[in-house]
């Protein structure tokens, strides 16, 4: 509502004086004397549209909407072919809730004054408004032409572009936007917030955080804020913007409660986190996010049953699948894990069943099928099932990009162009099992470009960004990462890992290549219809193993991994830093809890009775209730020797040395063993009794030791496995002979150039045939 560009008649220099101390008046704020003056002014001026404007204008500003309405069209009628009152009218019937009123309004202001660009941002705003974006873009675009520097045009064409899909364009207006008027506090938060949509974190938090300092009793700001901290991973910062939000009036909000939530939970408080979805879901008892998080963190606890009641009887799809999928993370029994497989199954079909549909798997599911991985048996059936069932209800998770679309293939001659898709390629097993492979790939034959669904930034991934060719950093929502990595004309894709991160599952649905391949960075069939093949090692693999997969086994003889031997620790740690004592044999089992299936407790159960002075050593878990459940387990089935189990606290790569190198026997648990953890205790000479498995993701030490040729430590059975367990603590020559030969043969694992040129030959290879 700006200033009037002409009166409808002359007045008195005492009457203009009037006139312009009650324009005066409204301009610096005193709405309530403005109208007084406006209405004097009008007892002998009645047909002055001016006088009317200020007098409704200044009623409006004073709750009087019908008044002040009513004065701005009086002064239509008497200055119909005004472009400023039509604005002025269209503007107040807006904020009244009047839309189609205030768009004939402002629609006559553009046509009176098609060059001023006030009028063509207020009708572009309500256009957005009732989502004819297409008609907004038409009527901002001449604006910001022809007045660059226009903020509310730029603001509302950037608007405008967002649901378009144009975000890179609408970035770059509000980029002008803020440059122009750095005050902008709305600018700087919605352009944080596109930033945090394309995958800019840190750009999003710095824009967010100007917002902030802007506007800082802002409960949406900070709710913003609060946001996009969370995905920098800075969530302590995160807690103190948004309990910030929750103390200032109108802050107390299903987003700032939620999004609490979420930062508490990756702190670990998981009560206080489980207290804030609570109270998200009082302000909104359909809040799908915040059902949907509360029961996975649930689930996380190995809460399992609470995460399904908390779900049970809502009526939304995802949730739905969401309650079907649940499995224990630390199983009660064998009888357990098979009722569950068994409940899944049933679940999901009744869920393809019933036609429901989603429309983002990731928002309104957001869980994989991680830990049917850790039970004895093949998931291949019960994989098939959760994939069709996702299938029917969401067919657009088969995307196809363009490029792909009839089967074309590179021809050969130049780079293949290979994609890399993980949210795990960092300091963690699957950087250190594929990074250093990738990095190494013949620049020449391959153009590496990586596609990082995590924020993390440390020395693996900064290595990795050094030697890639192109780094494509993409949302980390499933729709525009998937269209996202659709445009990058892909030649190959490789997932290292498929089945622990929610976003890599729900785009491995996806076809963004001709060929697409995994390999064991978490050895389980997914089954998914575009994954084509899934790369193991020939040692790893049984005889006919093929029909335990849903892709193409390919067998290769090196083990796919050209893995950085870890630095031996200066001093390795004595006992007493881990709390254990010197006068017990430690049967140490340094692996995650969730890897320990009730077959492996009856093996511990029976090495602990025949040795008296033997004690069982684990890695607490990630949650203080794996421990405690865990325990109860171990308790309910091995009472007499249940007080012989002892738990170490998380440590460094030096401290999980450290134990290996202080434990009497290093021991790999049934069905799902070591690999990574394999590796780095080979490093250090330490022995590792293991029982392969009859699945890949159990012979993966197995492998190793082939590579080094020695099989003193591989058992046949689980009776076996007890006594060279017994053995290897117990006879010290024996153990010294197995810590020696590790010593001398071990290198043969480490930065293994054989499995580069394996995986450099497959690439070229598929990317032409």
């Amino acid at each position: 509502m700006g200033k009037h560009r002409k009166g409808k008649r002359s007045t008195t220099p005492s009457a203009e004086d009037a006139l312009t101390r009650a324009r005066r008046l409204f301009q610096s704020g005193k709405a309530p004397e403005a109208a007084r003056v406006a209405g004097e002014f009008l007892a002998s001026n009645p047909d002055s549209s001016e006088a009317l404007r200020i007098r409704g204008l200044a009623l409006f500003h004073i709750g009087k909407t019908d008044e002040g309405l009513a004065e701005l069209s009086r002064a239509i009628k008497f200055e119909p072919g005004s472009a400023q009152l039509q604005f002025d009218l269209g503007v107040a019937l807006r904020l009244s809730g009047r839309t189609e009123e205030s768009l004939a309004a402002l629609t006559k202001s553009v046509d009176l004054a098609p060059d001023q660009p006030d009028f063509r941002a207020a009708l572009g705003h309500v256009l957005i408004d009732v989502g004819r974006i297409d008609e907004a873009v038409s009527v901002l675009e001449p604006a910001v032409a022809s007045h660059s520097k226009h903020c509310e045009s730029l603001f509302h064409l950037a608007n405008a572009y967002s649901p378009l899909g144009r975000r890179v364009e609408a970035v770059r207006l509000l980029r002008r936007c803020v440059a122009a008027d750095p005050g902008y506090v709305q600018a700087w938060n919605n352009l944080g917030n596109l930033l945090l949509e394309l995958g800019g974190i840190g750009e999003a938090v710095d824009s967010l955080e100007e917002a902030a300092r802007l506007a800082p009793r802002s409960p949406v700001v900070l709710s913003n804020l609060g946001a996009a901290l969370n995905q920098a991973g800075k969530f302590e910062r995160a807690v103190a913007v948004l309990l910030l939000a929750l103390g200032i009036p109108g802050g107390l909000s299903v987003s700032v409660y939620y999004a609490l939530g979420n930062a508490l939970k990756e702190l670990k408080k998981t009560d206080e986190a489980l207290a804030a979805y609570d109270r998200a879901l009082q302000l909104d008892t359909e809040f799908a996010d915040a059902l949907g998080t509360k029961a996975k963190l649930l689930h996380d606890l190995s809460r399992m049953e609470s995460a399904r009641s908390a779900l049970a009887g809502n009526s939304n799809p995802g949730l739905k699948l969401l309650r079907a999928l649940q499995t224990p993370v630390i199983a009660d029994s064998r009888d357990q894990m098979a009722e569950v497989r068994k409940r899944i199954v049933e679940e999901v079909r009744e869920f393809a069943a019933s036609g429901a549909r989603i429309d983002d798997p990731l928002r309104e599911v957001g869980m994989t099928n991680f830990y049917l991985a850790y039970h004895r048996d093949n998931e291949k059936p019960i994989q098939e099932e959760i994939v069709s069932a996702y299938l029917a209800a969401c067919p657009e998770l088969g995307f196809v990009a363009p490029h792909c679309v009839g089967g074309s293939r590179r021809s050969s001659g130049g780079r293949v162009r290979l994609g890399v898709i993980s949210a795990f390629l960092r300091s963690h097993t699957i950087g250190k099992l594929y990074a250093p492979m990738l990095g190494r790939l013949d620049r020449e034959r391959i153009e590496l470009v990586w596609v990082p669904l995590n924020s993390q930034r440390d020395e693996i991934t900064e290595s990795l960004r050094r030697r890639a060719d192109e780094v494509a950093v993409v949302p980390l929502q499933w729709k525009a990462a998937r269209d996202a990595i659709g445009e990058l004309e892909l030649d190959v894709v490789f997932f290292p890992e498929i089945g622990m991160d929610a976003l890599t599952y729900y785009l491995a649905f996806s076809r963004f290549a001709p060929h697409q391949f995994m390999t064991w960075g978490h050895p389980s069939t997914p089954c998914l219809p575009h994954i084509d093949a899934f790369v193991s090692c020939d040692d790893m693999e049984r005889k006919g193993s093929e029909v335990e997969y849903g892709e193409k086994l390919i067998r290769q003889p090196a083990l796919n991994t050209c893995f950085l031997r870890p630095a031996r620790p200066e001093a390795f740690w004595p006992r007493e830093r881990f709390g254990l004592p010197n006068d017990r044999r430690l049967y140490v089992v340094p692996q995650t809890l969730f890897k320990l299936h009730p077959d492996f407790d009856d093996a511990m159960a029976e090495i602990l009775r025949r040795d008296s002075e033997g004690l069982y050593v684990l890695i607490a878990g990630k949650y203080p209730s794996w421990d405690e459940q865990y325990l109860k387990r171990f308790e309910r089935t091995a009472p007499d020797v249940a007080d012989r189990v002892a738990f170490v606290p998380q440590m460094s790569l030096e401290g999980y040395l450290s134990l290996a190198k202080t434990a009497d026997a290093v021991l790999d648990p049934f069905y799902f063993g070591g690999g990574n953890s394999s590796l780095e205790m080979f490093a250090v000479g330490c022995p590792v009794a293991t029982l392969p498995g009859d699945l890949q993701r159990g012979r993966i030490t197995l492998a190793q030791y082939r590579s080094m040729e020695y099989g003193e430590l591989i058992a046949s059975s689980p009776e076996g496995f007890v006594e060279i367990a017994l053995r290897l603590a117990n006879d010290g020559d024996f153990q010294a002979d197995a810590r020696r030969t590790l010593e001398e043969r071990a290198e043969i694992l480490y930065e293994d150039e054989r499995a580069v040129q394996q995986f450099e030959e497959y690439v070229v290879e598929v990317s032409t045939t």
